[in-house]
């Protein structure tokens, strides 16, 4: 079974390269205080207010902060610093196209610094814009030595399926930020959509030996053992798996890839606990709301192991249960696969 973006998981798989475009843009806002260059002498007062902004945002007062950079895009349009802060804040919170608005306004005030062309391509990409790729070519060019420049490009370039040069980007962002393990945790969901085994397993063990209480780390080093074609490494998958329902006993995913494990194992009793609690995630509304059809998909293979199970065990009644369930589902992704067809 295969697990989440834009580079999501294979079951994080689920949503092909969904996770690095969900991730590309996975920027701390404190962080832009540095990119404060000659704003001081140039406009002291709009730099302090850009700067109280700042500290709100430290503080965890986000929306103060936001209040605050929203005024100042305002009162001083051709301060730029305002405008990068705001798009970042947007874009990492999912409203990516308000980013691109902000953005424009930016340009209609004929402003144009890189960290302006970083967050434009940050933004493009999240949105998968044409433009993204062109922008996020120039972001490199003007900020080679910016993991996220880099980290924008693979996006890009995975959302055009160019595997090769999506994958020389990443490395590159890995290489400007060694210790940032959201880097690494990407190159496992990238690679377990083409299904590298070995090189899912070992981005992943390098994203936990940075960060051990990364749940989707041991989640992604347990699936590409499972996935893998030796069957003795089973019992190592278990534990990985089992590992990362103890830092996140919320993930749909792990609980399935675990009860899957188990059921191979021949362990029944764990196999059947593990996949009653995906399917107890899995009947609940997946992340932004809107089902899909790999989301569907899952569902039905929980149910269909939880099926030869509950018939192994002569349990008749949550046979037939599960089992006009599944039928419902499947009903479901044919509806999502007629829709998708007719949009074509």
């Amino acid at each position: 079974m295969a697990k989440t973006s834009n580079l999501k998981p294979a079951r994080q798989k689920s949503s092909g390269i969904g996770r690095i475009v969900g991730l590309a843009v996975l920027i701390v806002v404190i962080g832009i205080a540095f990119w404060a260059r000659n704003h001081f002498m140039s406009n002291a007062e709009s730099f302090a207010a850009y700067m109280d902004g700042m500290k709100s945002m430290q503080a965890g007062r986000e929306q103060e902060a936001v209040t605050t950079w929203e005024n100042l895009v305002v009162q001083d349009p051709s301060f730029p610093d305002a405008y990068v802060a705001l798009a970042t804040y947007y874009t990492n919170q999912g409203e990516a196209q308000h980013s691109i608005d902000l953005l424009e306004k930016a340009q209609a005030n004929h402003l144009d610094t890189p960290e302006l062309k970083l967050v434009r391509a940050e933004a493009y990409v999240r949105v998968n814009d044409k433009r993204g790729m062109a922008e996020a070519k120039e972001a490199v060019k003007v900020q080679p030595n910016e993991y996220r420049s880099h980290l924008a490009l693979a996006t890009a370039y995975a959302q055009a399926f160019d595997e090769p040069h999506a994958i020389e980007e990443l490395h590159r962002a890995q290489q400007l930020a060694p210790n940032n393990p959201v880097l690494f945790l990407l190159g496992a969901e990238y690679t377990a959509t083409v299904n590298d085994y070995a090189q899912v397993e070992a981005q992943a063990r390098k994203a936990i030996q940075i960060a051990p209480g990364l749940a989707e780390g041991w989640y992604y080093v347990g699936w590409a053992i499972a996935s893998g074609p030796s069957a003795d490494r089973l019992p190592e998958a278990r534990t990985d798996l089992e590992k990362s329902t103890q830092i996140n006993p919320n993930s749909f995913s792990t609980w399935l890839e675990l009860g899957d494990v188990c059921w191979k194992l021949h362990d029944v009793s764990s196999a059947q606990t593990s996949l009653e609690k995906a399917r107890d995630l899995g009947a609940m509304p997946p992340a932004g709301g809107r089902e899909t059809q790999q989301h569907l998909q899952d569902r039905i293979k929980t149910d269909h192991v939880l099926l030869e199970i509950y018939h192994s065990r002569g349990e008749t009644a949550r046979e037939n249960l599960i089992r006009s369930e599944s039928n419902r589902l499947s009903t479901r992704v044919q509806a999502l696969l007629h829709a998708a067809g007719t949009q074509r």
